[in-house]
Parts: C-alpha cells; sequence; structure tokens
C-alpha cells in the first residue's frame, strides 16, 4: 500500500512583497497586475502603515533589499527568481528566458544554519522552503535553484551580451572598414572616421564603467546620457554611411544584428539597474563574486583600450584625408572642341551627331 501524502493543490495566488515607496517597483507591480486576468498574483506593500513583516517570517531590510514572491507552489523566490515568478504567475514567464541560462554565474549555495534574510540580502537569489511557523521561518535555508529556475543574473546577463557586441563589433570593423573597404584611405569617408572616432572613445569610457563600477542615482543618469550620444552618433553614422559608399549585403547584415542584440542589452541593463536610481549617487564598485565576473571585467578593460587606440587612429585618418585637396576635373582648363560618338550609325546616334554637328544651327551639345 502507498503510504505516500497526497499532493498538495497549488496555491490560488501567488504573492508578491514589494516596496511601494520605490517608484520602478510600484510602476512594475502595477504593469503585471494589470496583466492579471485571472486573479493569479497577489501584491502586499511593505511599505504600509500595517504591513507586518514578522508575519511572513521575514525581516524588514531583507524585503526592502530584494523582492520576495511565494509560488503557488508555496515556495519563496527572492530577487531575480522572484521577478520571474511573478511574470510567470499572469502568463508572461516566457519574457524571462533569458534568466533560464544555466550555469553563467554560480554564487555559492548558503549552508544549512544560514538565516534565510541574511542569505537572500547577500546573494540575491534562491528559493525558500516554506515553514509551518513563520516565526521559525528566520532561520530556514534557502536552497540553491533547480535546473528549472535562473541561474543567470541580471547583470551577468548584461556582461554578456556586452561582450557579444564587442566581438561583431571588432568583426565589423576589421572585415568591412579595413580590409573590404579600406576607408582609412578613402578621402570620402573622413566624416564617417569621425563618427567611429568619436564613438569609440564614448564605447571606451562606458566599459570601463560596466567592468569596474556601479552607477547609483545621478551617476546612473550621466551613464544613460553617454548610451544616449553613442546612438545618436551610431544613427548619423548610418546616414553618413549610405550617403558616401555602397556598403556590402554582409556589412548591413551585420550592422542590423548589432542593433537587435543593443536594444536587448541595454533593456537588461536598465533592469539590473532599476533600483539603483533610487541610491544615493555614487560610484560604487562592482561585484566580482565570481571567477566568471572577474573574467567579464579584465575582458571589458582589454576592448576599452582596444577602442580607445582605434578611436585614436580613425580620428587622424580622418583629419589626414580631409586635409587632401579635391580632385580637379581632368582637363578643367581646355574645354572640349571634338567629341568621339561610337555607335552613330543608329537612328538616335544619326539624329544626336546632325545636331552636335558645327553645320547646326542651335546645337545642344
Amino acid at each position: 500500500m502507498n503510504h505516500d501524502p497526497a499532493p498538495r493543490p497549488p496555491l490560488p495566488q501567488a504573492v508578491a512583497l514589494y516596496d511601494r515607496a520605490c517608484p520602478l517597483c510600484r510602476t512594475e507591480m502595477r504593469r503585471l497586475k494589470a496583466r492579471d486576468r485571472h486573479g493569479r498574483l497577489r501584491l502586499v506593500d511593505i511599505a504600509a502603515a500595517d504591513f507586518d513583516p514578522a508575519q511572513w517570517g521575514f525581516e524588514l531590510d531583507a524585503l526592502r533589499n530584494a523582492l520576495h514572491v511565494r509560488g503557488r507552489d508555496d515556495q519563496w523566490r527572492i530577487g531575480v527568481p522572484g521577478i520571474a515568478e511573478a511574470y510567470r504567475a499572469v502568463g508572461l514567464g516566457w519574457l524571462t528566458w533569458p534568466l533560464r541560462v544555466p550555469g553563467a554565474a554560480a554564487p555559492r549555495a548558503p549552508t544549512a544554519g544560514s538565516r534565510r534574510t541574511a542569505t537572500a540580502s547577500r546573494a540575491g537569489w534562491g528559493i525558500a522552503k516554506p515553514a509551518q511557523n513563520p516565526r521559525r521561518a528566520a532561520t530556514t535555508a534557502i536552497a540553491p535553484p533547480t535546473s528549472e529556475e535562473p541561474a543567470m543574473d541580471l547583470h551577468t546577463l548584461f556582461l554578456s551580451l556586452l561582450l557579444l557586441q564587442i566581438a561583431m563589433g571588432a568583426l565589423d570593423t576589421i572585415a568591412h572598414h579595413e580590409v573590404m573597404e579600406k576607408l582609412a584611405n578613402r578621402r570620402s569617408a573622413a566624416l564617417e572616421l569621425k563618427l567611429h572616432s568619436a564613438r569609440g572613445f564614448v564605447y571606451g569610457a562606458l566599459f570601463l564603467v560596466f567592468a569596474w563600477l556601479r552607477p547609483q542615482g545621478l551617476w546612473l543618469a550621466a551613464v544613460w546620457l553617454l548610451v544616449l550620444i553613442e546612438v545618436g552618433i551610431t544613427l548619423w553614422d548610418f546616414v553618413v554611411e549610405d550617403a558616401t559608399r555602397l556598403l556590402p549585403n554582409t556589412e548591413r547584415v551585420l550592422h542590423t544584428v548589432l542593433a537587435v542584440n543593443g536594444g536587448a542589452m541595454f533593456a537588461v541593463y536598465a533592469l539590473a539597474t532599476r533600483g539603483d536610481w533610487a541610491l544615493p549617487s555614487a560610484l560604487a564598485p562592482a561585484a566580482h563574486g565570481t571567477l566568471l565576473q572577474s573574467a567579464m571585467s579584465w575582458a571589458l578593460t582589454a576592448a576599452a583600450l582596444g577602442i580607445a587606440a582605434s578611436a585614436v587612429r580613425d580620428g587622424l585618418a580622418a583629419r589626414a584625408n580631409a586635409a587632401e585637396p579635391a580632385p580637379r576635373p581632368l582637363l578643367a582648363q581646355h574645354p572640349q572642341q571634338h567629341f568621339l560618338v561610337s555607335g552613330g550609325t543608329g537612328f538616335i546616334g544619326t539624329a544626336l551627331v546632325e545636331a552636335c554637328s558645327p553645320a547646326a544651327t542651335a546645337s545642344p551639345c
């Protein structure tokens, strides 16, 4: 006889403990609730006057540091997994597929005796096992994510997309700008080279910031201003390219892929830093808790140095090309007196020769 307990039915709602005092959190939760057609997500405001964190088994500081979501399976998910669970509750789980890439980050799993609130604040992810007594839940350990849970934090995902963007940009520069088009030797490419040089310096600054710093408050606004400047230069570059040269098909395709990846990259960055707007303005050091994060930072540093060198080279080439005199038309000082008409024996050719002959009274030639 099977004495295994019957599986527990799913809870009617997922519960999200969010901070309504945070403008970005409030906006995001309101957007999710608007998509909750079946009432599967319950929002609980931790900033409400009557909110009691002990009722839920958490400390208030931990709730303010990360989103806490109890899924319909009665398990708590904290941080990035909590965001994914909230999306999943309202039927938008497919939007969180990038967070399910396994092995991209490897935070250390907490020990069995670690406190739930402290571990959640440090690691930023996890599944808290439900406790029968909510006041004893504070000592419940967080299990590491299963294979079905997000394993990549948003910042690591952003850095991965950024490194992919750098690799494709380097391929575009070497294959198209240098080998196929030889822009540095074209006088007509002077303006395009100037734009590449300016954009290269902006890229270099952004790469170093993303590698080693975590901008907060007004400093984050400064970073987004640099991003907008880069976008403006890129759009201007598109116009100049089409006006001055015929782009190879491979270059157009690569530019499209770069634009798509760039949009996804900065969308992930916006999500990863949405909580940093409300913090005091500062340039905090970036987290380097794993070997992967450290390797990414050093790779971005090398890319910053490389693109800075390329920017200097493009700037010097643009200056040299702009200083070259414009080519003069052949025989500009000697008006043509004679014309050679090839194949002038047909109907049109005969009429053209007769019209241009010295005997014509009103020659169009």
